[in-house]
Parts: C-alpha cells; sequence; structure tokens
C-alpha cells in the first residue's frame, strides 16, 4: 500500500516539477481498469462489483449540476456571511484563504507550488478510484464497505450543496468585494492547461460547503489506516497538502474544510465500527422476494449491469436538464441585502445589477450612477460604467449613457455597445459626433456588413448624410462577394432612399 501511494504522488511530484499540467481523468481511467481485469481474469468479478458503483459516480456528477440548476430555476437562497463569520470565529479573526496568499501567494508564473498543489488539487477523484483499485485486488472482502462509505460521502454532500449553497472564498472577494482579494490561483492555470477539466469542475461554482475535495482523502486516510496501519502515512500526506492546496487555491476557507473532515468521519463511524453494511444485508434479507426479476437476471452480474443501466438513465435524464441551463448563478436581491452591507463598494453595484436584470431599469441606473462613484477597481470600474450605459440608454438618459460608455476606452467596447453610443450621440443631438463614432467603427469591424447599414441608414436619418453617401454605402454592400446579409442589408437601405423619394 505505502508503495502504491508513494508511486502516486511521486508521480505528480515528477509532473509538477517538469510543468505538466494534464493529468489522467477518472472518466478516462475506467477503461485501464477494465482492461488490467480482464487481463487478470477477473473481467466478471468487474462487472459485477464495479458497475454499479462507477454508475452512482455518473450520477454524482449529473447531480452536482442539477443542484445547481434547480437552485437558479427556483432562485432558492444562496449564502455567505455564515461561512466568513465561522472561519473569523475559528481562526481569531483572521480568513484561511486571505492568510494564506497573504503568506506564500505569488501571482506571476506558476511556481513550482503553484504546479504540485494544482495537480493534488484536480486529482482527488482520480485518487480514490485508485484506491478503490487496491482495495479490490488485495482487501475484495472489504470492497462492499469501502464502495458504500464513497457513495455516502457523495451523496450527503451533495444534500449539503442543495440544503446550504454557499459561495465559496474567490467568489466572496473577486463577485462580492467582502473579502480582501483572493486570486483563484487554479483557475488561471487550468485555463492555460485543463480548460475541459474546468468545465467539469465547475458545474457548481456554489457549492463550498462541505468540501468533499477534503472529504474523499479525509476517508481514504482512516479506511487506510484501518486496513494497513503505519503502512497508510504516505495517504495521510496527500491529506494535508490537499487541505493546504484549497485554502491556498482560495477555493474553500477553514471551516469547509471542518466540514469535510466531520462528513468523513461521521460516514467512517457508521460505516466500518457501526458496521452498517451488514446491517443493510440483514434489512434486505428480509424485503419482499420477486422471484420472476431472479429468473430473468439468474446472475449477480446481470444484476449490477441492469442496476447500472437504469442508474445511467437517470443521470442523463439529470445531466441534460442541467446542460440545458447555460444561464450563469447572478445574485438576487434578498442575497444582497442579506449577505452584503451597503459600505462595500460593490453593494450598489450588485443592486444595480440584479435590478437590470429585473428590468426594474430606473432603480438600475440609480444604483450603478452609485457604484461608479464607489472606489472601485479599474476591472469593476469598466464593468459598472458598461452597464450603467445601457441602463441609461433603455431610459433615454442619453446624456448619462454617453458619459457612462465614454469613460471606457473606445476599442474595449463591443460592437453592440459601441453602436448603441453611437445612437446615443445622434439622439442627444450631437449628430456629428455619433457619425464620427459610426465611421470609426467601421474600419474597425470591416467584414460586418451591419456597421457599414447602420452609419448610411442613421446618417441618413439625421440628416448627415446624402443620397450620394448612401448610394456608394448600397454599392460596397453589393460588391461583397455576393454575401446574402449584405445584399439584404443594400435592399433595406435603397427602399429607405425611396421612401424619403431620394431616388
Amino acid at each position: 500500500m505505502a508503495i502504491g501511494i508513494g508511486l502516486f504522488l511521486g508521480l505528480l511530484l515528477h509532473l509538477a516539477i517538469n510543468g505538466q499540467f494534464s493529468f489522467v481523468t477518472k472518466t478516462s481511467i475506467v477503461p485501464g481498469l477494465v482492461l488490467i481485469a480482464v487481463a487478470t481474469g477477473n473481467g466478471r468479478s468487474f462487472v459485477k462489483d464495479w458497475a454499479p458503483f462507477l454508475s452512482f459516480l455518473v450520477l454524482f456528477d449529473a447531480c452536482r449540476g442539477y443542484v445547481f440548476h434547480v437552485t437558479k430555476l427556483f432562485d432558492r437562497s444562496v449564502y455567505m456571511s455564515y461561512a466568513i463569520d465561522l472561519e473569523r470565529l475559528v481562526l481569531l479573526g483572521r480568513v484561511g484563504p486571505v492568510w494564506m496568499q497573504e503568506k506564500f501567494g505569488h501571482f506571476g508564473d506558476p511556481t513550482f507550488l503553484d504546479r504540485t498543489l494544482i495537480l493534488v488539487h484536480s486529482s482527488h477523484f482520480l485518487f480514490f478510484l485508485l484506491f478503490g483499485t487496491v482495495v479490490w485486488y488485495w482487501r475484495r472482502i472489504e470492497f462492499e464497505d469501502f464502495k458504500l462509505s464513497v457513495l455516502l460521502v457523495m451523496f450527503l454532500g451533495i444534500l449539503g450543496y442543495a440544503l446550504v449553497p454557499t459561495v465559496p472564498p474567490w467568489m466572496a472577494s473577486q463577485e462580492f468585494g467582502v473579502l480582501p482579494e483572493i486570486h483563484r490561483i487554479f483557475n488561471s492555470l487550468y485555463n492555460v492547461g485543463l480548460p475541459r477539466l474546468q468545465d467539469a469542475l465547475d458545474t457548481n461554482p456554489i457549492a463550498a460547503m462541505p468540501s468533499l475535495h477534503v472529504a474523499f482523502p479525509a476517508l481514504l486516510t482512516m479506511i487506510a489506516f484501518r486496513t494497513w496501519g503505519l503502512a497508510a502515512l504516505p495517504i495521510l500526506a496527500y491529506l494535508f497538502i490537499m487541505l493546504f492546496s484549497l485554502l491556498y487555491g482560495g477555493e474553500h476557507y477553514v471551516v469547509d474544510e471542518i466540514a469535510g473532515l466531520v462528513l468523513a468521519a461521521g460516514v467512517y463511524a457508521l460505516v466500518y465500527p457501526l458496521k452498517l453494511n451488514d446491517k443493510l444485508r440483514r434489512a434486505f434479507r428480509h424485503s419482499p422476494r420477486f422471484p420472476g426479476f431472479r429468473q430473468v437476471l439468474s446472475s449477480p452480474t446481470k444484476r449490477s449491469l441492469l442496476v447500472s443501466a437504469l442508474v445511467l438513465f437517470g443521470a442523463e435524464l439529470l445531466g441534460q436538464s442541467a446542460l440545458n441551463d447555460q444561464t450563469p448563478w447572478r445574485p438576487t436581491t434578498d442575497f444582497i441585502f442579506r449577505e452584503m452591507k451597503p459600505g462595500n463598494p460593490q453593494y450598489h453595484f450588485a443592486l444595480g445589477s440584479a435590478a437590470f436584470e429585473d428590468g426594474d431599469l430606473r432603480t438600475a441606473q440609480t444604483e450603478l450612477e452609485h457604484a461608479v462613484e464607489s472606489s472601485f477597481t479599474p476591472r469593476q470600474s469598466l464593468s459598472a460604467n458598461l452597464k450603467l450605459g445601457h441602463a441609461a440608454y433603455q431610459n433615454e438618459d442619453f446624456i448619462v449613457a454617453i458619459a457612462a460608455w465614454t469613460s471606457a476606452p473606445e476599442d474595449s467596447l463591443e460592437l453592440e455597445t459601441g453602436l448603441l453610443l453611437a445612437m446615443a450621440h445622434y439622439r442627444s443631438g450631437a449628430s456629428r459626433e455619433g457619425l464620427a463614432l459610426m465611421t470609426r467603427l467601421e474600419a474597425r469591424f470591416p467584414d460586418d456588413p451591419v456597421v457599414s447599414f447602420e452609419r448610411a441608414a442613421t446618417g441618413l436619418e439625421f440628416g448627415v448624410l446624402g443620397s450620394t453617401e448612401v448610394e456608394e454605402t448600397i454599392s460596397g454592400l453589393l460588391a461583397r462577394n455576393g454575401s446574402p446579409r449584405a445584399i439584404e442589408l443594400a435592399v433595406r437601405l435603397d427602399r429607405l432612399l425611396q421612401g424619403l423619394g431620394k431616388r
């Protein structure tokens, strides 16, 4: 056991030294486990013992995303401040991730520490699969207890996510400003080296309590010491590195980690000292029998495959529901009033953003005007001004919209926003400024016929372009290699000229 765990940790160390960010995921290792089982003459036993377990792992991933989907769909309460208050109580005023990054943080190129910790952070699902394989090969009699304990940790964790959706430290800092700056270190590294993995890990970004990244290795540590004694010390080292990495990366608070440890200890006590598996077997032994069912599925392998198929079908249904919902979670006004304080520089921005999403444009403009006056970082200030511009424009307060949008560098504006800014100039009486901006946008986006159309149409509408210039635009659109969109816009311009009697 010690040799196997030592090799695993050695592999992580080797990858960290060489800067390798890729790794084997839990889904891609399953075919390898099957091949090993078949090669060693254990194929049938593997299917019987592993198939339902692996299908429940897929169901867990689906449930994690589905819980997030339901939280958004029904605007369920999401929490943030209770975890920070508990953290400060436990650490005598400190917040673990903030202190850890102040002490050890380095936010330039990835360091050896960064590379080591990201590999540990991303390995926790793979690790318990490898651990389970060791138990299955050398302690087969204990494999049922292992499976039950892992599944209990998973689905009790899901229950925690559903009952108390909790904002993680990096989000509390970056999006709500209730903590000093916390960098999401692993996110930046994943975006460099593991974009698909990061998508998988973000199926529920408000699932901080309890930390399953802690609960899994903690459970395995307890099982390992029970089974192999002091030979399990390398797993304890892995657990401590995981505890450190989650704080350092801004992913969890200390209290999230404590909750993960408590969850692991509670499940371990139920399954091992209290022998929950034996009690469940005795309960099922007295359950009603279905002779016809047992005749059709005459072997444990067939029954395992049926259970797996049913679980995977359920996972697919839940997973598709979650995948079809691509909307991000946004804080409600109830969340802002409950979890944020008016003195927070992001308070008004959050209220304004929530009002904007709810269609309350007057409130949105008022709150966002307060927000741009607050002591924001440049990134936050830019975001507030862009959103203020949209709220003011829809309120037909074009002067405020112009002031908000022109506070940002022009080349940072998206095309849609740039066109709206030009229209705001037109509608506030500054037609020449509107035309000049449209001309610059046409130069910035030469391949988009809409810009040329809008420049000509608005210039004609507000009297700053004549029919000759509009006809030149029509000719230019028709010359775009027969583009259907360009031809359609050219026809529309021609009709405008005819409608105004200029053609």
